[in-house]
């Protein structure tokens, strides 16, 4: 039997922490982008830096009301998440974080999720039973470095030999960022599947998957929204989403539930909200947020069935 989640957020809920993030975030990285962009003078970068960390501190603080009201109106089997992590607790997290990533030269960042991470999940439950976030920092920083960091700069090395030693005035642009997002796959898939790690009761919470047909899914999507010019790009989200979610898993000692997702076609629906949060300047996003969110929940699902584990 399958268990489908569900999604009890509005719009109109959501919209005023969604004005606050685009007033202090949004609007002045986009007016400041626009400055920059418009003058060759590098006499205002300072000034820049100075607001990427202003941008990044309000950012991250604001995001404690996303993922508050988020989580507290999502409903299993009847049952309302619950969330009790006070915004002082978290705004500490947060604001010594972001000051010792910068210190560090980011290097802390890993330290800094698995912190976020673990205390959002330590603070959420569902009928009074908590969850409790199992990454570690020094993990994701391998993750980082192997599959991101590594590359990239690999990648940049052989681009500025490429072009200014070989072909000189050579514009790879377009070619540059395909590659680097095919580049970018073992990161983001070990970055998730970092993430998906989680305990609830007696149960683990993970993904069983495996890192070569996961990526050659993951290629064959962005291929695909490539050729159609970015048109089938929200059906490739959600055939990602099917993919893994499909391969999420709750496992005790003697038993193991599946997650599942039925998907449908929804590519009209997910335009039709994307479009409408284009054409409103980002203000109609909260109902769009809530309308995805609450579309793809009710198609989500864990089975009541049981698979049991066989000792070994």
């Amino acid at each position: 039997m399958k268990n489908y989640f569900d999604f009890a957020l509005t719009g109109k809920k959501l919209l005023p922490v969604w004005l606050i993030y685009y007033l202090l975030v949004l609007v002045p990285y986009s007016m400041v982008s626009i400055f920059l962009g418009s003058h060759k003078t590098t006499s205002h970068f300072g000034w820049f830096y100075l607001l990427m960390i202003w941008l990044m501190i309000a950012g991250t603080l604001i995001g404690y009301f996303f993922i508050k009201l988020t989580l507290e109106n999502i409903i299993f089997k009847e049952k309302q998440v619950a969330f009790k992590g006070k915004f002082g607790t978290f705004s500490g997290k947060a604001i010594g974080g972001i000051v010792l990533t910068i210190i560090t030269l980011g290097i802390y960042v890993c330290w800094f999720i698995e912190d976020i991470t673990r205390y959002i999940a330590g603070n959420t439950s569902l009928d009074s039973s908590e969850f409790r976030f199992l990454g570690k920092g020094g993990r994701l920083f391998l993750i980082i470095s192997l599959t991101l960091m590594v590359p990239l700069i690999i990648f940049s090395v052989l681009v500025a030999i490429y072009t200014y030693s070989h072909h000189p005035g050579t514009d790879l642009t377009l070619y540059s960022q395909i590659l680097v997002y095919i580049l970018m796959i073992p990161y983001v898939y070990f970055m998730y599947k970092w993430l998906m790690n989680f305990s609830f009761r007696n149960y683990h919470i993970k993904w069983e998957t495996f890192f070569f047909k996961s990526a050659l899914k993951i290629l064959l999507e962005i291929f695909l929204s490539i050729i159609t010019l970015g048109i089938y790009s929200p059906l490739a989200f959600l055939k990602i989403y099917k993919y893994f979610i499909d391969r999420t898993v709750a496992t005790s000692e003697t038993e193991t539930r599946h997650f599942g997702y039925d998907i449908d076609a929804g590519l009209l629906f997910l335009w039709g909200q994307i479009l409408l949060t284009l054409v409103t300047l980002g203000i109609y996003y909260p109902w769009a947020f809530v309308k995805i969110g609450k579309w793809i929940l009710n198609k989500t699902y864990l089975t009541s069935e049981i698979t049991t584990v066989s000792a070994q």
